[in-house]
């Protein structure tokens, strides 16, 4: 797994920046290199997803995310206990708008809360210390220094894009280096690739309808 200062020679190579001391300090390449992944974590959560508890506040529908989430991606199933099904906070409002205040049960159904990607909903609301078994993306542990690994969520697809978005950030550094229109250049080269990937990955998708289990 290359060190971010192989990225880093790479990205002084293409902004002839190669003279030390270098335009650009290593700890301001470093920025960069956590700069994109926040902004790959954005556009692509799928990629830094992790799967495990999900502590429930009791009493309640409205869950939350576990700490240091960016967002809320899926929920599986009660820990050791049922499945539970993805469904839609219209359908349950428009035949059943008073589940909220339903009495607490084991979860049967999850919604998206379409405002807050970190919270969610979940029907009946929450019994005492129930667990559920759920995805998130978080980000993965900032680079220190330029001798840090780049994260293997990078590695898979990404390195490309991660080297036009180091070049358009030097570009921009700075109007008295940058090339009219280079910099937008190369931020257009790392949102084309990172767009590709998303594409992919959509059309790879075949999502299937999910069933609503609404209470009387």
């Amino acid at each position: 797994m290359p060190a971010l200062s192989t990225l880093v020679s790479e990205a002084r190579d293409t902004t002839h920046d190669l003279e030390v001391p270098y335009r650009v300090s290593d700890a301001k390449m470093t920025e960069y290199a956590n700069a994109f992944v926040r902004e790959l974590a954005l556009l692509r959560p799928d990629l830094f997803s992790t799967v495990g508890d999900i502590t429930c506040t009791a009493g309640t529908c409205l869950q939350v995310a576990p700490s240091g989430a960016i967002v809320h991606m899926d929920v599986f199933q009660v820990k050791a206990g049922r499945v539970v099904t993805e469904a839609n906070r219209g359908q349950f409002d428009r035949f059943n708008s008073n589940w909220w205040n339903d009495a607490a049960g084991a979860a049967e159904n999850w919604m998206r809360h379409e405002k807050d990607p970190l919270r969610f909903f979940i029907y009946p609301k929450a019994p005492a210390n129930q667990i559920l078994v759920g995805q998130w993306a978080e980000l993965p542990t900032e680079m220190a220094d330029v001798n840090a690994q780049i994260p293997s969520q990078v590695l898979k697809v990404y390195y490309p894009a991660m080297h036009h978005y180091m070049v358009f950030r030097i570009e921009a550094k700075d109007d008295e280096y940058a090339v009219s229109g280079r910099a937008k250049l190369f931020y257009d080269g790392f949102a084309a690739l990172v767009g590709a990937g998303k594409a992919t990955k959509k059309e790879a998708e075949k999502p299937e309808a999910a069933s609503v289990q609404v209470a009387g």
